[in-house]
């Protein structure tokens, strides 16, 4: 179970799934410090794909854990079932989710 909020929303991008039938909501809240450490947490969410809910990344300050942030939710978009199958897209397009995903999952796609 995740204890952390969303907070104050500070990013949105929307993705279309099944060619447009499905919606998928990528939402990143405002890094924030870690209430028990001097670190901090970047929280976001993913509606539309996986198991839902509230994840985190954290980082020593908040550009770190922003930046790792963006690249958990990239790894977990393009692994899913429906970018597997090129049946994830945005308006940005182009055949790439416009996330960074370390060199070391780009092979999975």
């Amino acid at each position: 179970m995740n204890a952390y909020n969303l907070g104050v929303v500070i990013a949105v991008r929307k993705y279309r799934a099944d060619d447009g039938a499905r919606s998928v909501a990528v939402k990143i809240g405002k890094p924030e410090k870690m209430p028990d450490h001097s670190d901090y947490y970047c929280p976001f969410e993913i509606d539309g794909i996986g198991g839902g809910g509230i994840d985190h990344a954290c980082g020593v300050d908040a550009i770190q854990a922003l930046d790792l942030a963006m690249k958990k939710i990239g790894v977990i978009l393009n692994c899913s079932p429906e970018a597997q199958a090129a049946r994830l897209s945005w308006d940005g397009g182009g055949d790439h989710l416009g996330l960074p995903i370390p060199d070391s999952c780009k092979d999975a796609k």
